[in-house]
């Protein structure tokens, strides 16, 4: 989406959250939360948070939560995409993902 729907401010925080599942360990780049900002075809802001953390436990729900704040825009309708990427091959399940913003007042 474009940023300008998010906020007309310059910066925003961001917080992806998510639940997942999966019977198998999770390697360290297996499954990220990705940020990315992309101006006129160019990515730029590029953030990547590893899903597996001290606190992730095997074959139970884990809840993910991760803030992010947006670099200096290019421009106001830039795109901001919030997403997982899971480079594995078994299965991992996600449910209840939810994108809030927060602006400074």
């Amino acid at each position: 989406m474009p940023f300008s729907s998010i906020t007309k401010k310059d910066h925003a925080w961001i917080e992806f959250s998510v639940w997942f599942y999966t019977e198998c360990p999770l390697e360290e780049k297996t499954a990220s939360v990705v940020f990315c900002f992309n101006h006129e075809g160019k990515g730029y802001g590029y953030r990547e948070y590893s899903l597996s953390t001290p606190d992730y436990k095997p074959n139970k729900w884990n809840k993910y939560t991760v803030e992010y704040l947006s670099p200096l825009l290019q421009n106001q309708n830039d795109k901001i995409y919030a997403y997982v990427w899971y480079r594995g091959n078994k299965e991992l399940f996600l449910d209840d993902i939810q994108i809030s913003a927060f602006e400074r007042k």
